[in-house]
């Protein structure tokens, strides 16, 4: 009797690894594509700096609202 209750939570374990662990292995695998691809590489100079224009610099970066006119101006 001991061993049956045993083997039914296996079984469901392991229906709940197949279910979902297609979907789990896929977000591990895009995770690590996006780390890879320094998404979340940030550090303290990562404010001042623009990736893909490299001829463009960042000089003075900040964000106003208005809340106003709800109007978000980048300058």
């Amino acid at each position: 009797m001991k061993d049956m209750r045993i083997g039914n939570k296996g079984q469901g374990a392991m229906e709940y690894l197949m279910t979902y662990g297609w979907a789990i292995l896929v977000v591990m695998i895009v995770g690590v594509v996006l780390w890879q691809l320094g998404i979340f590489g940030g550090g303290p100079g990562a404010v001042n700096t623009a990736h893909g224009f490299s001829k463009i610099k960042v000089l003075e970066p900040s964000i106003k609202f208005d809340a106003t006119a709800d109007v978000l101006n980048f300058s």
